[in-house]
């Protein structure tokens, strides 16, 4: 359990307290909430910084402090008690130096703060799949929370969208979606008791920072050195402006030839159905030539056979020449006449197509194309 003692502040400590330390970190100092705190400072008429003081304090910005108002005379001045933790005892999270102003990130703080989160990979605490992506160690957590604040709200004032998905955090500047991740490096020692060649990787302490342009091996990182990460968001920021504007300009041109492609597919798969037209039609035409002279051939053969046979005139001879005569009128390809007794014969071919009807009738009762008794007798 933690360790608490009492004790007691006067209102103009109080007032300098909450304008040298944020809220959020007072409230890991004594066992008071954010909430509580402000209650204490609205009932004691002690000023509160407004909500982007912090940042502006951390980007070097100089914010004027309001004076505090005196007490009426009339009253003692309040003296204000308070449980402090005592100092070294757990507090269950990692304080922050300033208070986080970007609500994206106070999910994250949460999960990276809590020391009930024992998951470390490579020594590294790890935000959820729908969190920003921050990694780092649990000394440098705060760091990189702080770092991703000033980030992340520089991002929002410029009217940028900030978007977190389970494949990642991205920034969408005109139209283009830009990964961005925060980690700590890592650095390989080699295990020399290993049979073959194995290394440990360990924090290193320094921060980087990495947008990824199109894919996971293409990225561009920045790392804390000479400069810190904040005097570096600048020229992060004016790399989100080229690299949003070079991801513009090929997807203008791939959907151009996206464009120009299924134009040319269109204009060949015209041409090769005007081909396809052009030869059914040629066949067509050939077996009409086909058809035509067949039945010149027949009513040759007809007039032939009705000259031999005048002398012959029987009804039976009449009646058949009259069949034979209306069987090559249908068979011309020029008259197209109908005949009830023929109505599914395909002309070209003389076979007789399967009507539509006989196909269903086999499909419902399919007994009817196979009713053969088996080797032992049973149908």
């Amino acid at each position: 359990m933690t360790k608490t003692a009492q004790h007691t502040l006067t209102r103009s400590e109080c007032y300098d307290l909450v304008w040298s330390i944020p809220l959020a970190a007072l409230a890991l100092d004594y066992q008071i909430t954010v909430y509580r705190w402000r209650q204490l400072c609205v009932r004691y008429s002690i000023p509160l910084p407004r909500p982007k003081h912090w940042t502006k304090i951390r980007v070097g910005i100089s914010v004027e402090r309001p004076a505090l108002s005196p007490w009426p005379p009339d009253s003692p001045e309040p003296t204000i008690f308070f449980s402090k933790r005592v100092h070294g005892e757990p507090s269950g999270t990692i304080p922050m130096e300033h208070e986080l102003q970007h609500p994206l990130l106070f999910s994250v703080q949460k999960s990276l703060t809590c020391t009930k989160n024992s998951f470390l990979r490579h020594g590294l605490r790890q935000s959820t799949p729908q969190q920003v992506d921050i990694r780092a160690a649990p000394d440098n957590v705060s760091r990189a929370l702080q770092f991703m604040d000033a980030l992340l709200m520089s991002v929002q004032n410029r009217g940028y969208t900030i978007e977190v998905k389970s494949q990642g955090s991205f920034v969408r500047v005109h139209g283009q979606a830009i990964g961005f991740r925060c980690r700590e490096r890592l650095r390989r020692i080699p295990i020399a008791e290993m049979p073959y060649l194995r290394y440990l990787l360990e924090p290193t302490g320094v921060l980087s920072f990495q947008l990824i342009i199109r894919h996971v091996w293409h990225h561009r990182e920045w790392a804390e050195g000479a400069q810190s990460l904040e005097e570096q968001i600048p020229a992060i920021l004016e790399k989100m402006e080229s690299e949003s504007g070079k991801l513009d300009k090929e997807q203008r041109e791939r959907e151009s030839g996206w464009a120009d492609l299924a134009e040319r597919q269109r204009v060949l798969q015209e041409g090769i159905q005007h081909q396809q037209n052009e030869l059914d039609r040629f066949k067509d035409l050939l077996r009409q030539s086909a058809r035509y002279q067949k039945t010149k051939d027949l009513r040759a053969y007809l007039a032939t056979f009705k000259q031999g046979s005048d002398a012959d005139q029987t009804s039976d001879r009449d009646e058949w020449l009259l069949w034979a005569h209306a069987k090559a009128d249908w068979y011309d390809p020029e008259l197209n006449i109908f005949d009830p007794w023929l109505p599914e014969v395909k002309k070209d071919t003389l076979n007789i197509e399967k009507p539509q009807e006989m196909s269903e009738a086999r499909e419902d009762f399919p007994f009817v194309t196979n009713s053969y008794p088996n080797r032992r007798g049973k149908w």
